[in-house]
């Protein structure tokens, strides 16, 4: 679902699971599951050439790694991990613009 607020700018993605036939759970691997995500994306004040760009995300990774460990270093990687993604992003931005 995707919205746009004109009072703020800002552009709201939310994301939720989904399966498909193709891809069925398979008994060999843990599957861990994205319960709802969203990205909210607002123009920076005063900056128009910048965009706030903020990730949510509600994971349940399952298996093994559903203990206080593996939740740890969950919650570490969550930090850098939407760093990554927007800077990938951005490169591949940046190749469709030449």
């Amino acid at each position: 679902m995707v919205h746009y607020t004109k009072k703020t700018k800002a552009l709201v993605v939310v994301n939720r699971p989904a399966t498909h036939a193709s891809k069925p759970v398979k008994s060999k691997y843990q599957r861990g599951e994205i319960l709802l995500a969203g990205n909210i994306m607002e123009p920076v004040e005063g900056q128009p050439s910048q965009t706030r760009f903020t990730m949510i995300t509600h994971v349940n990774p399952g298996g093994v790694v559903d203990n206080p460990l593996c939740a740890k270093i969950m919650n570490r990687l969550s930090a850098s991990a939407p760093i990554e993604f927007v800077q990938k992003l951005e490169v591949a931005a940046d190749c469709r613009s030449m």
